[in-house]
């Protein structure tokens, strides 16, 4: 079991991410990105969640501030927004989507580097996240995985970053709402990040 700290944007869909990380049986304390900056230093956690939210990341109180401070010390899995800051901080910038993504699903298309960890954690070909559709709440995108990541799924309607991994650290970005009732396999989706805390 993990202990999880959920950064809370300022996002109606925080406290499914909550459930979501809690249905799986796991930990998790919900701070909000407006709130004291010294608090996230008072309790121990194994891993953060950089959750979603409006506008950019800058835009989202000590956001980038946490993004800077724990990528080389925690494992960090980043939600839409939370994605983005990750992309964000390794050198990406933001760009309009070829179109607005709001309450509308996609299918997944993976690489084979997500392929790659689903062998190597030795789950059988039903774990694949290939084809699986996922929930997307968005209208900005990465223009580019940067060069500290691999790109592990992409949309298969307009190309779009969805999932990444840092090449050397526990730290995964999903553009997608993996807590949504209308994304495929969520349990896969926590599973596959926890994995690479192993």
């Amino acid at each position: 079991m993990a202990k999880f700290l959920l950064i809370d944007n300022r996002d109606s869909f925080t406290y499914n991410l909550l459930a979501w990380v809690l249905r799986e049986g796991h930990e998790c304390r919900v701070v909000t990105c407006d709130h004291s900056f010294g608090s996230v230093y008072e309790e121990a956690w194994d891993a953060a969640i950089l959750g979603p939210g409006p506008g950019t990341p800058a835009e989202a109180g000590w956001l980038m501030e946490f993004t800077a401070r724990f990528v080389d010390t925690k494992p960090i899995l980043g939600i839409c927004l939370g994605h983005q800051a990750l992309g964000i901080h390794y050198g990406a910038s933001l760009v309009q989507a070829l179109r607005p993504m709001h309450g509308k699903t996609s299918i997944l298309q993976v690489t084979p580097r997500m392929e790659q960890i689903r062998e190597q954690a030795g789950w059988p070909l039903s774990d694949s996240l290939q084809g699986q559709k996922v929930m997307r709440y968005h209208s900005l995108v990465l223009d580019q995985v940067p060069s500290d990541f691999e790109l592990l799924a992409v949309a298969s309607d307009d190309r779009s970053i969805q999932a990444m991994i840092h090449r050397h650290k526990p730290i995964w970005g999903y553009q997608f709402h993996p807590e949504s009732v209308l994304s495929q396999r969520p349990d896969l989706l926590l599973k596959v990040f926890l994995q690479s805390l192993i």
